[in-house]
């Protein structure tokens, strides 16, 4: 099995629509370009609820000669990694809510959740993003009841493939975040 590529992505959007694929992602094809934009704003939707694969922690954040702390737009939120630390993103720079400026003297630590380019996703991400926006893009250009609950089901197995893989990368137990299982394996 191969890795499902940006360029696979549209044109399955492009099936769903009975449209023939296209060669390149640079083509001129009016639909080609619309489903290509889908693709990008529902990775960004899907990514922007942060997953294991798309955070860093205590990613250190530096500031530049005038002493700011620019944005990139890969970064999709943040948040100090220090809870005592007040930052926020304000516009394209780091904001310090507690001193009230722009201006920071050293590098800050903070979480990051990323957006990531479809081909650094795992291919559970990249395969609910290809499903979800083959449908959503199917929906608006033909808007076929029938097809919409087709996919819907296989949009629904795409998303469980992806909370068990995120379940497994971040060896999730459901006994490590209940405190009274905790309470109760302790006594066995």
């Amino acid at each position: 099995m191969s890795w499902t590529t940006e360029l696979d992505a549209v044109n399955a959007m492009l099936a769903a629509i009975g449209e023939a694929p296209v060669e390149s992602l640079t083509s001129d094809l009016p639909e080609a370009q619309k489903a290509q934009r889908a693709l990008a704003t529902v990775s960004r939707e899907t990514q922007s609820k942060g997953w294991n694969f798309n955070k860093e922690t205590n990613f250190p954040l530096t500031p530049g000669v005038t002493g700011e702390i620019f944005i990139g737009t890969a970064i999709l939120s943040l948040d100090p990694s220090n809870r005592n630390q007040d930052y926020v993103q304000r516009g394209p720079r780091l904001y310090d809510k507690k001193n009230h400026t722009y201006v920071f003297k050293s590098a800050v630590d903070c979480d990051l959740t990323l957006f990531l380019s479809f081909n650094e996703l795992p291919e559970t991400a990249r395969r609910f993003i290809t499903v979800r926006a083959a449908r959503r893009f199917q929906k608006v250009e033909l808007s076929s009841g029938t097809l919409d609950r087709l996919s819907a089901d296989e949009e629904d197995e795409a998303w469980i493939a992806l909370l068990h893989a995120e379940s497994e990368s971040t060896n999730a137990n459901m006994f490590d975040d209940d405190p009274q299982m905790r309470r109760t394996l302790r006594r066995s």
